[in-house]
């Protein structure tokens, strides 16, 4: 079995081992590691390693609490859990992220990039605070001041939830790309799904 060499930063060490996950053979896992053996969790998940509070339409970093060196000839991608979205209203904004093998000092923190989604919700309740504090009855504008005092939602990520999984793959062999006309090769007609787009 490949190792990997891991640094918890902060206390995340001791945040995994509170939450009581077992191994694959029952035991209280210390670390990172496949919740139940990798017959039940085919990724491993990364945790919030410091409380942090993301307002609607905004960026953040998402601090994961650890650094590793992986193993030469390997990567790890960084996907959102299947439930991120739902529960916390935040995107990965590159979609997954890829770590390659030389971010491997003890100061190459592991984060998630997220973007927490303005919604139509979020929108409308900005509009009736914009109503409710700017307005008066008569219909006129009473301060052009209302723009520093509007609240939008805000999501709180607590240190120890977990926010997204990694999967450790090889690199891709090298090949050389060698320029060619393709002719004679078929041609698909379309985009993705053969919609033709």
């Amino acid at each position: 079995m490949k190792e990997i060499k891991i640094y918890y930063h902060g206390n995340l060490k001791e945040i995994i081992k509170s939450k009581n996950n077992l191994d694959e053979n029952g035991n209280v896992m210390e670390g990172l590691g496949h919740i139940g053996g990798k017959n039940k969790s085919v990724c491993v998940d990364l945790y919030c390693a410091k409380d942090i509070v993301i307002g609607a339409g905004e960026f953040a970093y998402i601090n994961l609490g650890v650094s590793m060196k992986l193993p030469k000839g390997y990567k790890a991608d960084i996907v959102p859990r299947s439930g991120t979205f739902g529960k916390y209203n935040l995107i990965q904004t590159n979609s997954d992220g890829r770590v390659d093998t030389n971010y491997s000092s003890k100061s190459d923190l592991w984060k998630m990039p997220v973007h927490n989604v303005l919604t139509q919700t979020d929108i409308k309740d900005i509009l009736k605070q914009f109503i409710n504090k700017v307005i008066d009855l008569q219909g006129e504008i009473t301060s052009t001041d209302f723009i520093d005092s509007l609240d939008f939602r805000e999501v709180t990520i607590k240190a120890g939830e977990r926010v997204c999984q990694m999967e450790i793959y090889e690199v891709m062999d090298d090949f050389k790309f060698v320029e060619d006309n393709l002719e004679g090769e078929e041609a698909r007609k379309g985009f993705g799904n053969g919609t033709g787009v």
